[in-house]
């Protein structure tokens, strides 16, 4: 799998921060907005998101008449997954090191002994394949990081924690840093027999030998490290944990540095949109193609449009937040929706007939949220907290016979979900997590386990998405300005930027040669257009109509 390509926003936020926890930019350091449009070629309205981003990772405050400036180090969230592989790119901190080694030492001893007790045969297989990755990188470094790190989240995971399992932020700035170091070096250590040792002490089902096998390779990295270092200071040579990238120059604690302007050399491949049908909608979502024409939602004002010669006219309104909707088979103008709390059958003139309310009785305020059709007939929605509380999210199943089904539990901001054309698998993202799950599915609506297709690491995160008639992954980047195209096995083959920060989902038409992207206003401190209107571009996918519901009477 690789991480996708950073939008223009992302880009920007990553720039700046590097530059800030790397010392480019001083604690009381002014930031100039107007400066960094310039400096790094992007617009205003991308420099002003990318600020909003690292004020609330505690980097940067803006007061008037003082204007924007780095606070001290104390007010950093510093357990922040990217101020985490900031600060673990450029020249080595062994202070930082030597935190993140004590971290580890906490955290994964105690998680391997929960592993040995708890895993189950999904957790060895997971544990197995990793391995297996390990052993295959031989001397590419970057294979092997990867691996390493899939091997100590399946260890993680095995303990079955909610909690412990969120410590893979603080344990993947770690590894990656030590991989990086020891495994690009002129003399790599072999780090499979130590993994090999967790995993046998974790299949025998031994507690304290997993314990010791774990604190047994955390020592073993820590040496592999100051060994490297201490090498390099006697060579007289400076120590990169940042692997070669020609595209970027990294932060090094000067500012009088160079850093290019954002770019992406995939993004010309497409043009920039145009608005299709104007609009300030707070949070339109939900873009779907039915009967010849495309309809959307604006979720928090319950209402449903349907789009006409470029012009929206509003189709229905609801008194509760419309998440989605599908059509209904032989039914012309009714809906099955993701509305409220729960799942209604809709007439014509609005008019809800609930057939379940899951989220009703949920210990915080919930709603729903993005919702579809698979080929097969099926409604599958997602709901979110209103609050953001982490795994209050679910994925639910709607039957022909109008039974709702809990499948997934977990997430937090549930978004998709989209099928792949033969129906067979399943798409789904947790926003707030950044990441996009794959499922396989089979004819029942059964899903089988989930794995991670791709995550973003950038601050900004997936949102609606659809599948063409290729099987390739089309998903809206809220945070990101920008739509990402993915292949069937994951790879990121396509970005395509947009002049909006928070696109919401995204629509193929059917005759192929267009790209729809719903668009919000929610949350801009200064909202400008095109944000909140239905935009429209060229691309060579084109994908079916909605699917309709199987309503069985």
């Amino acid at each position: 799998m690789r991480q996708p390509t950073r939008g223009l926003h992302g880009q920007a936020v990553e720039i700046i921060g590097e530059r800030i926890v790397n010392g480019g930019y001083p604690e009381g350091c002014l930031l100039h907005p107007e400066q960094l449009e310039s400096e790094l070629g992007v617009s205003r309205t991308v420099v002003r998101e990318a600020l909003r981003v690292l004020a609330a990772k505690g980097l940067i405050e803006s007061r008037q008449k003082r204007g924007t400036y780095v606070r001290p180090r104390a007010a950093w969230r510093l357990l922040d997954s990217d101020l985490l592989q900031w600060q673990g790119r450029g020249a080595v901190d062994e202070g930082f090191l030597d935190n993140l080694a004590e971290v580890r030492g906490i955290v994964e001893p105690a998680g391997a002994r929960l592993a040995a007790e708890r895993r189950d045969a999904h957790d060895l297989a997971a544990l197995d394949s990793a391995l297996a990755a390990m052993a295959a990188a031989g001397r590419d470094a970057h294979a092997m990081v990867e691996a390493d790190l899939l091997f100590h989240r399946a260890l993680l995971a095995a303990a079955h924690n909610e909690l412990l399992t969120r410590m893979e932020v603080v344990i993947e700035a770690g590894l990656r840093v030590r991989d990086h170091l020891v495994h690009g070096s002129d003399h790599p250590v072999d780090a499979v027999p130590a993994h090999r040792a967790v995993l046998a002490a974790v299949r025998a089902q031994d507690p304290a030998a997993a314990e010791q096998a774990v604190r047994a390779l955390l020592a073993q990295a820590v040496g592999d490290v100051r060994q490297l270092i201490g090498d390099t200071a006697r060579r007289g040579e400076g120590v990169s944990t940042t692997a070669t990238d020609p595209g970027r120059t990294r932060p090094a604690g000067r500012p009088d540095r160079h850093y290019p302007a954002v770019t992406d050399n995939r993004r010309s491949e497409y043009p920039m949109p145009e608005i299709w049908a104007d609009g300030a909608y707070e949070l339109a979502e939900g873009p779907r193609w039915v009967d010849g024409r495309l309809v959307f939602t604006d979720i928090l004002t319950g209402r449903l449009f349907e789009v006409r010669d470029r012009a929206a006219r509003e189709l229905l309104r609801l008194d509760v937040p419309l998440g989605a909707v599908a059509p209904i088979a032989d039914r012309p103008g009714h809906w099955i929706a993701a509305a409220g709390t729960g799942i209604a059958l809709l007439a014509p003139d609005g008019g809800a007939e609930w057939l379940a309310r899951p989220e009703e009785q949920a210990a915080t305020p919930m709603r729903m949220n993005d919702g579809v059709c698979d080929p097969h007939g099926r409604f599958w929605a997602g709901s979110m907290p209103y609050d953001g509380t982490p795994g209050a999210g679910s994925l639910y199943r709607t039957d022909a016979d109008g039974t709702v089904t809990r499948v997934l539990t977990g997430l937090t901001i549930v978004n998709g979900p989209a099928f792949s054309p033969d129906g067979r698998v399943l798409y789904v993202a947790d926003s707030t997590a950044g990441v996009i799950h794959r499922a396989a599915l089979d004819q029942d609506g059964k899903l089988g386990p989930l794995t991670e297709f791709a995550r973003f690491a950038d601050g900004s995160s997936p949102d609606g998405m659809t599948v063409d008639t290729d099987g390739r992954l089309w998903v809206a980047v809220w945070g990101g300005a920008a739509v990402h195209r993915f292949d069937p096995d994951g790879t990121c083959s396509a970005v395509l930027q947009l002049p909006v920060p928070q696109p919401t989902s995204v629509c193929l038409a059917p005759e192929g040669g267009r790209l729809f992207v719903t668009t919000a206003r929610l949350g801009l401190a200064d909202p400008a257009a095109p944000s909140g209107a239905l935009l429209a571009l060229p691309v060579d996918a084109a994908a079916p109509p909605a699917a309709r519901f199987s309503l069985r009477e």
